[in-house]
């Protein structure tokens, strides 16, 4: 360990480590107010604060997710504040950290820092803006399973049976299955397996494999104590099974431009490998670093799945990075200063566009019209800005005893206006939520909403079949009972934009939900 941060820390090395972490906080800096879409970041943040506020996870509102990106966000927010602008403080820091991890990472197995920083900056500035910033427990699961992916190599490296890295890999590789419990599961797989196949490092495996339960068993004993074992096995493992994975799945690289370099990382990957292995199949086999390497890129090909779009392809990119450089340092090994100098040449060239087109996103993301809410300022840039003022101007200025239903995918705005969502749900996604989870959220909508606030372009099935090209039917029965169910019992109030509000009609029927179980 000692040696290799005697080696990072030479001159050229440090240099470029800083390089690639001041690069990540200026790029993240410059989108920091920026918010594409009032979705997917509201997931974890309506969690955490939901926890914050005492309500019980799984059994209070439901999540799919593992507690472990409920309880770090939820953690962040006791000990820094619930502000958006505390929010962002925490994504630059996933993203630097991801940044220096997936540096360090190449660095260990490459040796080249001129590489190692390349490679990091050419995937962190060829991501499409609309990934980098938003809290996600994919970054989290990234995060974690890049800093396990360096403490491996250095442990391989050290080439003795030592515990205290393995020990500390483990618990990474552990952490990561209660932040995505698909992407961690490949993340154990490929640390247990690169430690597989020496004798030298089997007390190395035991303290791995030991250690990988220490937080996974501390989540289930946390969930335990506060009696949500049933309703969590339920939303994470059956639900996740059954509902999620057959409307989500799409083709690997859908909605990614074809010349956007980090399309091609895992290609790349492979085809690097396979020349390795051509022209030198054995000393290549037995390399330790390289399998770490080929285990680590192999899960993050199959954690893109089944959904490998242009988001969850930049969540996993950090996997591929280490092989790319691996094999790269190999084959360029022999070649002279000038050919080296070429293929770099290329390679930035190649890289150039989307980070132009990325940093002139965030120039522009100052010059966006600032939108005022009660947890912070924030820039609308997606759809969502046609009366995205408006409607968080509104919800500022309603009665704070107000209660309000936002559908169908808003978990943003809960959080951002602090108004707290009266159901337990806050996604609805035709195909994917159930005729129970419907019949459930229109009990509460009807019993209790004083307002319900519809994203009328996200209620459009044609929005619907472009996100989730899988699915069969846009408009399921229970979808459309449901929605008649809100139209029958809150009238129209204003429009804002995409957004329509809806307020509570002085007859509203409960009894009316029971159409959509029929």
């Amino acid at each position: 360990m000692s040696d290799l941060i005697n080696s990072t820390a030479r001159p050229k090395k440090l240099v470029a480590f800083l390089v690639v972490i001041i690069s990540a906080g200026l790029l993240c800096l410059s989108l920091f107010r920026a918010e594409w879409w009032l979705g997917d970041e509201g997931i974890v943040l309506r969690g955490a604060s939901e926890l914050l506020a005492g309500v019980k996870i799984y059994n209070d509102f439901f999540a799919f997710y593992p507690p472990g990106s409920y309880l770090l966000v939820e953690g962040w927010m006791k000990v820094f504040g619930y502000s958006f602008f505390d929010i962002r403080c925490l994504s630059v820091l996933i993203i630097v950290g991801i940044a220096g991890f997936s540096y360090l990472s190449i660095l260990s197995v490459s040796e080249s820092a001129v590489l190692s920083a390349f490679l990091t900056l050419g995937w962190l500035l060829t991501l499409t803006s609309e990934v980098i910033l938003p809290v996600s427990h994919h970054w989290m699961t990234t995060l974690l399973s890049m800093s396990a992916f360096w403490f491996t190599s250095v442990s391989i490296k050290l080439d003795k049976n030592n515990t205290k890295l393995p020990l500390l890999v483990g618990m990474l590789a552990g952490a990561s299955c209660m932040t995505t419990s698909s992407r961690g599961t490949l993340t154990v797989f490929a640390v247990l397996a690169s430690y597989v196949g020496q004798r030298k490092y089997v007390r190395s495996f035991v303290y791995c494999f030991l250690s990988i339960f220490i937080v996974p068993l501390a989540c289930l004993a946390y969930i335990v104590v506060n009696d949500e074992f049933v309703q969590a096995f339920k939303q994470i493992v059956v639900f996740t099974l059954t509902q999620y994975s057959s409307v989500t799945k799409v083709p690997f690289g859908y909605e990614i431009h074809w010349y956007y370099p980090n399309l091609y990382l895992f290609p790349l990957a492979a085809l690097l490998s396979a020349w390795m292995l051509v022209r030198k199949f054995r000393n290549t086999v037995s390399d330790p670093l390289f399998r770490v390497c080929a285990f680590y890129c192999v899960a993050g090909f199959v954690g893109a799945f089944p959904r490998p779009d242009a988001f969850h392809v930049a969540f996993v990119g950090p996997f591929s990075l280490p092989l790319v450089g691996y094999c790269l340092s190999k084959i360029t090994s022999g070649w002279s200063v000038k050919w080296r100098g070429i293929a770099l040449a290329l390679g930035v060239a190649w890289c150039l566009p989307g980070a132009i087109g990325l940093v002139h996103k965030g120039l522009t993301v100052s010059q966006k019209p600032v939108i005022a809410t009660p947890n912070g300022n924030i820039a609308i840039l997606g759809y969502q800005k046609d009366g995205g003022k408006e409607l968080f101007q509104f919800l500022a200025a309603a009665n704070p005893r107000d209660k309000f239903f936002f559908y169908p995918y808003m978990p943003m705005v809960p959080y951002l206006a602090q108004r707290r969502q009266v159901s337990r749900y806050d996604i609805f996604i035709p195909e994917y939520t159930t005729k129970a989870q419907y019949y459930e959220a229109c009990q509460d909508v009807v019993g209790n909403a004083d307002w319900v606030v519809l994203d009328l372009h996200l209620m459009k099935p044609k929005t619907w079949v472009q996100i989730f090209p899988g699915m069969s039917n846009p408009s399921p029965p229970e979808t459309q009972a449901f929605e008649r169910v809100l139209q029958q019992n809150f009238q129209f109030a204003r429009d804002f934009g995409v957004f329509e509000v809806r307020r509570r009609t002085g007859t509203a029927d409960a009894a009316a939900c029971g159409q959509i179980m029929q």
